[in-house]
């Protein structure tokens, strides 16, 4: 694999495996028909399977197949996630690969429910932008790592997100913030599905650190 390329594969295994561990948490917070665990487990395993069958391809075509296997599902969560995956798809429809680049599209895209990241125009989303698009390196700054070499720690920094993710404390909650305004309605008006979400969100931050600060 070519230096700072991301493993979809990989990324949205990642995504699969927490919402296994979560899936009995997930299920039992949903009110109506308990099975919204269930139903996160299904989509991501989904997407990561239909992504490993497609390696070779674009990563377009990949999420872009991955989406037309999540439309035959009935869940609502299936669908957000299908429109998701088509939007990354066309945001992504002449790259060759997912790198430090265009991580920060491919997350944007995934957590807005196939919104247009160009479109989307919140201060919440231009702030991840700059956020990622820094941290991966596409800015060109770059800053000491706790291994002292240039570049960025990214397991350090998810582990701070999660961190802030998980504070109650008014004001400090900067990366929550920043996802519930990243979050499009569906997801935002059930409680359930915001966790999901915010799992989805930090699984993919931890990830994404994970694969570009190995391939460094």
């Amino acid at each position: 694999m070519a230096t700072n390329e991301v493993d979809l594969s990989q990324l949205f295994q990642a995504v699969s495996k927490v919402m296994q561990q979560n899936q009995a948490q997930l299920n039992q917070a949903d009110p109506y028909n308990h099975n919204h665990g269930d139903n996160m487990v299904d989509i991501f395993t989904t997407i990561a399977n239909s992504v490993q069958q497609n390696k070779t391809a674009s990563p377009a075509t990949q999420l872009k197949t991955a989406a037309a296997q999540l439309r035959t599902k009935k869940s609502g969560s299936a669908q957000y996630y299908s429109q998701s995956l088509n939007q990354a798809a066309r945001e992504l429809r002449s790259a060759k690969r997912v790198d430090a680049d265009n991580a920060a599209t491919l997350v944007q895209t995934l957590l807005g429910g196939g919104q247009s990241t160009k479109q989307s125009g919140s201060a919440a989303t231009d702030v991840l932008s700059t956020l990622l698009g820094s941290l991966t390196g596409a800015s060109g700054t770059t800053t000491p790592s706790a291994t002292g070499s240039s570049g960025i720690d990214w397991t350090t920094l998810a582990s701070a997100g999660l961190e802030y993710m998980q504070s109650k404390q008014e004001g400090q909650d900067t990366l929550t913030a920043l996802m519930d305004a990243l979050m499009a309605e569906p997801t935002k008006t059930a409680t359930y599905r915001k966790d999901s979400g915010a799992l989805v969100a930090t699984t993919l931050m931890q990830a994404l650190g994970s694969m570009l600060n190995k391939n460094r």
